[in-house]
């Protein structure tokens, strides 16, 4: 009669604990490429947003304070970057520094900076409508205008995901995903 009687157990062995783990590894290692080309296109999207911001800022302070405003695009190993400054002379803000970025004295006064470190695998260049580097932009008073006119700032990331920031000689901005790589983002 003893022999007859069945116990019930309650709980999982070893052996279905391994299978779920494995499973559950399995699903990790197929999510997590897809993880990182997501959080790379989210950072290319957001530094090109913050560019058009800004460029659009830039044009509103030339108008509110009737002075000329200049953005200063710079790069180099460690970061990309951009000052908007008011235009005091024909100094230079260097953006690169890592400390004061606007010498009042003879630059500037700076309005924003923005430092974009190398290791976010995210960078910037600014080209006029000809493909030249375009390394400073200027709102003039009283036209407000930009000076260089028909320029973009292409913003790339890691799989040469980008987005491209254009300013019509009007100073209309448009963003637009040159190669087509940023879903919701018109093509260029």
């Amino acid at each position: 009669m003893l022999a007859q009687m069945k116990h019930k157990r309650n709980g999982v062995t070893l052996v279905e604990l391994m299978v779920v783990l494995v499973i559950l590894g399995v699903l990790a290692a197929l999510a997590t490429p897809s993880m990182a080309d997501m959080w790379n296109k989210r950072r290319v999207a957001a530094v090109a947003n913050e560019i058009a911001t800004d460029l659009a800022f830039a044009r509103s302070e030339a108008v509110a304070k009737g002075v000329n405003i200049l953005i200063q695009y710079k790069k180099n190993s460690s970061m990309s970057c951009y000052t908007v400054h008011h235009k005091a002379t024909m100094g230079d803000c260097n953006c690169l520094s890592a400390t004061a970025v606007c010498d009042e004295t003879t630059s500037g006064i700076e309005v924003k900076t923005v430092q974009i470190p190398s290791n976010l695998d995210v960078t910037f260049v600014s080209t006029s409508a000809s493909g030249d580097p375009v390394p400073l932009v200027e709102y003039t008073f009283p036209h407000f205008t930009p000076n260089p006119a028909n320029f973009s700032v292409e913003v790339t990331g890691r799989n040469a995901v980008s987005m491209q920031v254009q300013v019509n000689a009007m100073g209309r901005i448009k963003t637009c995903s040159p190669n087509g790589t940023m879903p919701g983002v018109a093509a260029c």
